[in-house]
């Protein structure tokens, strides 16, 4: 139904055009000077966004009127555009307005993006004729030069400005510029008296009211910054926005440094409201929300901020912050890294980098962050205390006790560098050296009843187990309730493996501090020394139930079950962690090497590219890519991932043994060497390394090196069964087979696994043994579900030529799983080739349904089509054969072509077959009908 108006609607309506045609009749009698004035007018009432219309609306019909674009000049600066405020004065500059009125504005303008030399060279004051504003521009020309480091001409500027009673805000300007210098010096109370000065001038001056926020809030006199800014918030700041904002963003760091979480949220949401794309207002609710603990909150904020200014430091280094938080630390260091690197003399940021390496286990990368802080001369006492701390833990102990002495001089009551070079004098048994240190720390870094506790424990007789243990029971008598004392004891206990008693400890620290990880840590490697993980099982339960979103326990929980042999309950939890922390490395991490385990690789590439993408700093995360990309068979590339790793963790021996695999893998035997005699000089009892080194050697025909190996191999395992096993593999390569076969049945007895039974009947085969298949048939009898191994089975029965048995073992799989694409795919060819006759129409039923669950795969389609040929359906055939010769090549897949060439040839198109067979023959890939295909081509 069609709307109507009523009759009094209509009416309103012509009222309001007739309204609006008055209003616009006046504005056009208005001069220009009277629209000018009428938008002053409303600037000095703060309703810029009129005066904004005003003036845009005056030049849309004189765009060449020089007071508008002024005038539109000032009232986009009171509303924070400064750059459209800047090209409105450029504009009236170049139709002549005089330099009075808009050298200053343009000034401001300028000086907003940082363009302090055009200032010094295009606005000279003596063009000014006002002589007010000729000293306004002179100050300004002071915060010019201090912009661009001439200190000493700034401050001959202020210190004129500050004496001249012409203007009060070319005063107030040179005393702000004049507590910059101060604060620079660290002159702080100084500072704050010139600009106590300054705002005595202007009480309203935004740009004063900052800078004493920011001086009050640097001092962390949160309490003076927030009276200030609440006062100026409540005063008319907020017709101003672009002041308001600023009010708002100071006020929320003076909130956070008082503790006042809920009103720092509620001031960084009005700087939101405000300013949504300003990334200051992210960055300031981030850090409210990480303050409270909302990491994820937080990281979406920092990611806001970051995604418009990428290396915003401070921002970088709280996403760091909150990454720790989540104990995601591959992240955390990428932040990190990143905030170094765009403010290297930040002290702090450094150190959580290098305490974020440290906590990787990466302390040569982390000694390397810390001692480019030193050259970058941004070193402080606690930095240089942590570069001696880790110097010390490496075993680089001169190094060590050089960097905490210098710590000591730079700060000579820094509690914890006195501590660590007591510790190091404790460590060398200079026991005297470490009692001195500890008492002469001052009563203001620690209570005398800690010196004396800490003595005591600096003058523990570490050469007597028994003396030892009496000083610890003393040192608990006289300090009953001390938590650092009965850790100290717990340790102790569990270093003797008096079990018992360390969990005593351990559960007495829990029974005052509930929570505490690292006495429920404590207690769970107690448990894995007994297996008995029902204490620490009811420990992170409770903590996961508590926090269940909490990664930690739920990791900790699936270490418990996998050491109970619970791995699919231990498997769930890794994937509730991975629901819970998508991104979550150590999650991805075990997901990934589980489906590579079981053999799905869609899966582990799935896993690994998350590790990866996110993660790409991680040697383990690309360590496991370089592993799928081995099992792809794409060599290249796994290598690439594994010199990756060990560049990331150049001391991890594992990441240098797989190296040598890829290199092994693409034949180049010296790098592989190297990468396996790398690997021995990081980890002596590296099996693996020993292992490839011995087969190396023995391919080589160096029987005595390899013999040589074999011996350190059988000092450094004995008869543990992966020794007995490598040894087999390197005297199978030997030749000595009697003696590899008996290793491996030894193994197998010992330990039953499926590859033994496979490399059993390799090396059987391969040597023509009677009755190769043995072991394959063994593993049978006690696996008889085991889809792979009779998969495995059939497969080396075909190898062998026992037609029949080979059928019978792929008719067991396809009893298991009907559809499954290779076992079909193979019994098609021995139905083909069955006796004499063979058994075309079981073929080719075989043959469409693997073709049916892997269409794509060229072997596949080639086993339908020349089925389809050998029973005399030819345009089926064909079909079928040009679909599979579009997935492949003929240089790749020679017997595909020829089958191929051989049905176009039974259909008499005899030029395409003729150049299918060229292509074919000129390839050097495995051709097992290259015989067949010269004939049918000498016919052509």
């Amino acid at each position: 139904m069609p709307l109507r108006f009523r009759h009094d609607s209509v009416s309103r309506l012509i009222l309001v055009a007739m309204a609006l045609a008055s209003l616009l009749a006046c504005a056009d009698k208005l001069t220009p000077d009277q629209r000018i004035e009428a938008a002053e007018q409303s600037m000095a009432k703060s309703r810029f966004r009129d005066a904004i219309i005003e003036m845009r609306g005056l030049l849309r019909a004189r765009p060449d009127y020089a007071p508008a674009r002024i005038t539109l000049g000032h009232a986009l600066m009171a509303v924070g555009d400064m750059q459209a405020a800047e090209k409105e004065f450029v504009r009236a500059q170049q139709m002549g307005a005089a330099p009075d009125d808009y050298y200053v504005a343009l000034a401001r303008a300028l000086q907003s993006r940082d363009a302090h030399r055009q200032v010094l060279a295009d606005l000279d004051p003596d063009e000014i004729k006002d002589e007010a504003a000729r000293e306004i521009l002179r100050s300004l020309h002071g915060r010019s030069m201090l912009a661009l480091g001439s200190v000493d001409a700034a401050t001959e500027v202020f210190d004129q400005q500050t004496g001249q009673t012409i203007s009060v805000e070319a005063k107030r300007i040179a005393l702000v510029g004049r507590a910059s210098l101060a604060a620079g010096e660290a002159r702080f109370e100084a500072a704050e008296a010139f600009l106590s000065d300054a705002l005595e001038l202007a009480p309203g001056s935004p740009e004063t009211i900052l800078a004493l926020g920011r001086a009050y809030i640097t001092q962390q006199k949160f309490a003076d910054a927030k009276t200030l800014l609440l006062a100026a918030r409540d005063t008319d700041m907020q017709a101003r926005r672009q002041d308001w904002f600023f009010i708002e963003g100071q006020l929320t760091e003076a909130l956070l440094g008082l503790g006042e979480i809920d009103a720092a949220r509620t001031s960084a949401d009005t700087m939101l409201s405000l300013g949504k794309t300003h990334p200051m207002a992210a960055y300031l609710k981030g850090r409210v929300e990480l303050d409270s603990g909302n990491t994820n909150e937080a990281i979406q904020n920092f990611q806001q901020v970051l995604s418009d200014y990428p290396g915003y430091s401070p921002a970088l280094t709280l996403m760091g912050v909150a990454m720790l938080e989540r104990d995601d630390f591959d992240q955390a260091e990428m932040h990190l890294s990143e905030a170094v690197a765009s403010n290297p003399d930040n002290v702090q940021t450094r150190r959580l980098l290098a305490e974020t390496r440290m906590r990787m286990g990466r302390s040569r990368a982390a000694i390397a962050t810390l001692e480019a802080g030193m050259r970058n001369k941004s070193a402080d006492s606690a930095l240089i205390t942590l570069l001696g701390q880790e110097s010390m833990r490496l075993g680089e102990r001169k190094d060590g006790m050089r960097y905490l002495e210098q710590a000591l001089e730079a700060s000579p009551d820094n509690l914890q560098a006195n501590l660590a070079l007591a510790q190091a004098f404790v460590s060398e048994g200079d026991i005297a050296r470490a009692v001195s240190v500890l008492e002469s720390l001052p009563a203001s870094t620690i209570s005398d009843n800690r010196r004396q506790i800490l003595i005591r424990i600096a003058q523990l007789d570490r050469t007597n187990e028994q003396r030892a243990q009496q000083q610890i029971e003393s040192l608990l008598t006289d300090n009953p309730d001390d938590l650092s004392v009965k850790g100290l004891a717990g340790s102790f206990y569990a270093a003797i493996n008096d079990t018992t008693t360390a969990r005593r400890f351990f559960d007495e620290i829990l029974t005052r501090s509930p929570g505490n990880r690292t006495a429920m840590l404590s207690l769970l490697n107690l448990d894995e020394r007994s297996g008995n993980f029902e204490r620490s099982t009811a420990l992170f339960q409770a903590e996961y139930e508590q926090q269940p979103d909490d990664l930690l326990p739920i990791l900790v929980l699936a270490r418990i079950y996998s050491a109970q042999q619970q791995e699919e309950r231990a498997l769930n939890m890794v994937r509730e962690a991975h629901t819970k922390h998508p991104t979550a490395l150590l999650p991805n991490l075990i997901l990934g090497a589980h489906a590579l385990g079981v053999g799905d690789l869609d899966e582990a590439v799935r896993y690994s590219k998350v590790a990866v993408d996110t993660y790409p700093k991680s040697p383990e995360a690309q360590a496991l890519s370089g592993l799928i990309k081995m099992r792809e068979n794409r060599i290249d590339e796994a290598a690439a991932s594994f010199r990756r790793a060990v560049v990331q963790n150049p001391n991890e021996a594992q990441y240098r043994y797989y190296l040598g695999q890829a290199d092994l893998a693409n034949e180049r035997l010296r790098q592989a060497r190297v990468s396996f005699r790398d690997a021995l000089d990081r980890d002596q009892q590296h099996l693996g390394a020993l292992r490839a080194l011995a087969l190396m050697d023995a391919e080589a025909g160096k029987t005595p090196q390899a013999n040589q190996r074999i011996r350190q191999i059988e000092e450094k395992f004995g008869a543990a069964w992966s020794a007995t096993v490598a040894i087999a593999d390197i005297r199978a390569v030997q030749g000595q087979v009697d003696e590899a076969i008996d290793l491996y049945e030894r193994a197998q007895i010992e330990q039953p696994v499926w590859p033994l039974a496979m490399e059993l009947y390799r090396v059987r085969a391969a040597n023509g043994m009677a009755n190769p298949t043995r072991s394959l048939d063994e593993w049978l009898k006690n696996h008889p579900d085991d889809q792979n191994a009779h998969l495995k089975l059939a497969q080396a029965f075909q190898q062998i030529g026992q037609t029949e048995k080979a059928i019978a073992s792929y008719e067991h799989v396809l009893q298991l799983e009907r559809d499954h694409v290779l076992a079909n795919n193979n019994i098609a060819w021995l139905y083909l080739e069955r006796d004499a006759v063979g058994d075309s129409e079981r073929a080719l039923v075989a043959a469409q349904r693997a073709y049916d669950g892997s269409a794509q795969n060229p072997d596949v389609a080639d086993t339908l089509g020349w089925m389809l040929y050998r029973t005399d359906q030819l345009d089926e055939a064909v079909d079928i054969l040009r679909r599979a010769m579009q997935w492949t090549t003929a240089e790749k897949s020679p017997d595909l072509a020829y089958h191929f060439a051989t049905t176009l040839h039974a259909r008499g198109n005899l030029r395409k077959a003729r150049d299918m067979l060229d292509q074919a023959l000129r390839s050097t890939a495995p051709f097992a009908s290259r015989g067949d295909a010269q004939i049918l081509r000498a016919q052509l």
